[in-house]
């Protein structure tokens, strides 16, 4: 009989052990996961402003073309991809509304010549 409680003892230890090893686990979970969820805020803070420093050497680097007073080509490459850029832009957000207006309507749409503005048919 003694031989019998003290393997319930033994195995009642370890069932308590467990258990408290499950909590320690769990409560180290909880705080792995805040961790990481702290860690992708700052990595997309981190993006964001990767993003905008490279903006701004673009901006620099428009700013120091225009500057100088030497070959212009270079600047207006650069403000043709910024026009084309603010087009997509601009066609992208009147989608949804192209859908709504009238097909017999023409969209205009850059033509690359000169930035001159053609109307095409939405068909």
């Amino acid at each position: 009989m003694l031989d019998f409680e003290t393997k319930l003892s033994g195995i009642e230890y370890k069932v308590r052990q467990l258990i408290d090893d499950n909590r320690e686990l769990k409560e180290q979970l909880i705080r792995l996961n805040d961790q990481r969820d702290e860690l992708k805020e700052q990595v997309r803070n981190q993006q964001e402003e990767i993003n905008n420093l490279k903006d701004n050497i673009k901006l620099l680097k428009l700013r120091n073309a225009l500057e100088q007073k030497g070959d212009s080509t270079e600047v207006k490459l650069r403000i043709n991809q910024m026009i084309r850029s603010v087009d997509r832009c601009l066609s992208i957000l009147n989608k949804p509304q192209q859908a709504m207006a009238d097909p017999a309507e023409g969209v205009q749409q850059p033509t690359g010549d000169n930035n001159q503005w053609n109307t095409m048919n939405s068909r």
